[in-house]
């Protein structure tokens, strides 16, 4: 049975929602643990240890897995962590922040060379949420 999980977009010109279409593979994730982002211009969608991207916004074909990371699933845990995007730069490096054991830690994917590390930071960096809200 398909999940009844979407996402609605909201188009500001014509003011109208829409049901962005999500990836065939969507049944396999865990609804429970989805966070939107933006990488590259591109709706992203980390859910679990998987993060898509949808290369064409409105084309349910251009979803596209950009890497998945097993080795933060703890196999005696019930869930997953909770993965969140910080940024995607040009030399393939994807640096992420997930929920830990007692804080938020770090990490920067190479996507080419399939290899991470952990990043140690003082602060914990908050992200920019893009917004036509003005303060």
């Amino acid at each position: 049975m398909r999940s009844q999980c979407f996402i609605a977009s909201f188009d500001l010109g014509n003011e109208c929602y829409q049901e962005v279409l999500l990836p065939d593979y969507f049944d396999e994730v865990d609804e429970n643990t989805i966070h939107l982002s933006v990488f590259r211009d591109c709706l992203c969608m980390i859910s679990g240890e998987d993060v898509s991207v949808m290369k064409e916004y409105g084309n349910k074909e251009s979803w596209t897995k950009l890497i998945t990371i097993s080795y933060l699933r703890d196999p005696s845990a019930s869930s997953y962590p909770d993965i969140m995007g910080i940024c995607v730069f040009e030399d393939e490096q994807v640096l992420l922040t997930y929920q830990g054991d007692t804080r938020w830690e770090h990490i920067s994917y190479n996507r080419k060379n399939n290899t991470s590390k952990f990043i140690e930071f003082e602060n914990t960096p908050e992200i920019c949420v893009e917004s036509l809200i003005s303060p």
